[in-house]
């Protein structure tokens, strides 16, 4: 008898007793009932083992009387096929704790030579599908895995001596078997296996370059036939630079203006091609194309105006009024500049012209002198002109030379230095022209300096009365008025008082 029969046995026979018992009355009727049920509980429970089942990837759990792993598929209703892997073997003896996997076999449909092969596997490459199904590539055949095309040959093999990690299995694999064609290239001929559909599909498979200017029999778009036999002519290389550019090519064309035409490049104008168009075509040349571009431009030039000063005898010395405010001209210069490609060569003058002519300002000045009186510490004076000057001062010993100097302490007049002389420029004070200085006194044009240049004066003082000055002041030109002749009637604006 079996053991799941004993059990079974044993748990009638426990119910029996337990059906007599519920017909006894009081509490240790109940007690004895709970003793049975624990009992039952414990010898059922010890009879089964817990394993767990991996189907696909997918783990349940399970407690089962069954002792081998056959038994526990068969329980659960796991049905295996051929090709499906289950780890341990069927036959192993189940123990607690036990992981049993299975793992399924995937269909893989395998298409070559016209003929569809089912192969049934769990992981590998493709090479290893194609040897399953007994397929052999040859040189040049393609493949396409679920859709995508790969070049036979190219495996996802583990290189190097490294573990070989599983690859996701394709649904569909399909052999494309390649053609054998014959190519010439200038001369040297070989066999070209491909799966290409043109021409040029063939070459690029292959790794064949041709390049604009070469010339291909059958042309490029021809589609690939057995024994077709191709034939490429190679054009001398050549590189052409133009516009910014360079243009690498093949051609067969004998002179440079037919490159040039061949690639569309024109000649516009005044444009120059180094070689020259009519210059033989050599293999390696450099072809250099330079666009020269002619723009014409005006620059204007400001002529300044000058400035004319017209005696006004109704004007008071040293008033001004602006009569005409004057306008500068224009002179126009034309020049032709020559460019190639872009950058200016060359620059010529063709013509220049007054575009306006400048017009002077007017100016009038006065030349009507008023005698006037100014009451000073020192009694009235009677003086013609006011002069607005920079006052500064200086003694004989502040003048350059060393006492023992001939000319030590000696005007420029050949005057002793003492208070009273001043220096002047003569060109705006004429040499010995009475002064009068506020704050200084009476004074004569008695002496220059190299530094008193305009509407500068310096005046003079004895060693022990020296008084620094050095700031801006008036200077009364005293009575009697010189001759026109000696008279600057436009005094100059230097220095500038700020």
């Amino acid at each position: 008898m079996g053991k799941n029969a004993i059990v079974g046995k044993r748990v009638t026979e426990l119910l029996v007793v337990l059906l007599r018992l519920l017909t006894m009355p009081g509490l240790w009727a109940t007690f004895i009932l709970f003793a049975m049920l624990v009992r039952a509980t414990a010898e059922y429970m010890r009879d089964l083992h817990p394993v767990t089942l991996v189907v696909d990837g997918q783990t349940r759990a399970f407690y089962t009387r069954q002792a081998t792993v056959r038994g526990l598929l068969a329980d659960v209703g796991v049905t295996l096929s051929e090709h499906d892997r289950v780890i341990p073997a069927l036959d192993t003896p189940l123990r607690s704790g036990m992981t049993i996997t299975v793992e399924r076999a995937r269909p893989v449909v395998v298409m070559a030579d016209g003929v569809e092969r089912v192969v049934y596997a769990h992981e590998g490459t493709v090479d290893d599908i194609l040897r399953l199904a007994k397929v052999e590539l040859r040189p040049g055949d393609s493949l396409a895995v679920d859709g995508q095309v790969r070049v036979a040959g190219r495996t996802s093999s583990a290189r190097g001596g490294r573990a070989r990690e599983p690859q996701p299995l394709p649904a569909r694999i399909e052999v494309k078997r390649a053609k054998v064609m014959y190519l010439d290239d200038s001369g040297v001929e070989q066999p070209l296996r491909t799966t290409a559909h043109t021409v040029g599909q063939a070459l690029y498979q292959a790794g064949v370059t041709v390049y604009y200017g070469d010339r291909v029999y059958p042309d490029l778009n021809a589609t690939v036939a057995p024994g077709l036999r191709v034939h490429i002519q190679r054009g001398l290389p050549i590189a052409t630079t133009v516009d910014g550019h360079t243009i690498r090519a093949r051609t067969h064309s004998k002179t440079v203006g037919e490159v040039l035409a061949e690639l569309g490049v024109s000649l516009v104008g005044r444009d120059i091609s180094f070689p020259p168009p009519e210059a033989a075509v050599e293999e390696g040349m450099q072809i250099r194309v330079v666009r020269v571009v002619e723009k014409t431009f005006v620059e204007e030039e400001i002529i300044p105006f000058e400035t004319e000063w017209i005696p006004d005898p109704s004007l008071e010395i040293d008033h001004r009024r602006v009569d005409d405010a004057g306008s500068n001209g224009i002179i126009r210069h034309r020049y032709k500049a020559v460019y190639h490609d872009g950058k200016e060569v060359s620059r010529y003058l063709e013509d220049e012209w007054v575009a306006r002519t400048p017009h002077p300002r007017e100016i009038a000045y006065g030349t009507r002198i008023v005698i006037r009186t100014l009451e000073t510490p020192d009694g009235p004076i009677e003086y013609w002109r006011r002069i607005r000057v920079f006052l500064t001062s200086y003694t004989e010993a502040t003048c350059g030379k060393t006492p023992d100097h001939p000319l030590y302490g000696i005007t420029r007049l050949g005057w002793k230095m003492r208070h009273g002389i001043i220096a002047v420029d003569p060109r705006v004070i004429p040499l010995r022209t009475k002064l009068y200085v506020p704050g200084y006194g009476p004074g004569i044009a008695g002496d220059t300096g190299g530094l008193i240049k305009g509407r500068h004066i310096d005046l003079g003082y004895d060693v022990d009365n020296f008084v620094m000055h050095y700031e801006w002041g008036y200077v009364y030109l005293l009575t009697p008025v010189p001759p026109p002749s000696k008279i600057r009637w436009i005094l100059p604006d230097f220095p500038r008082e700020r």
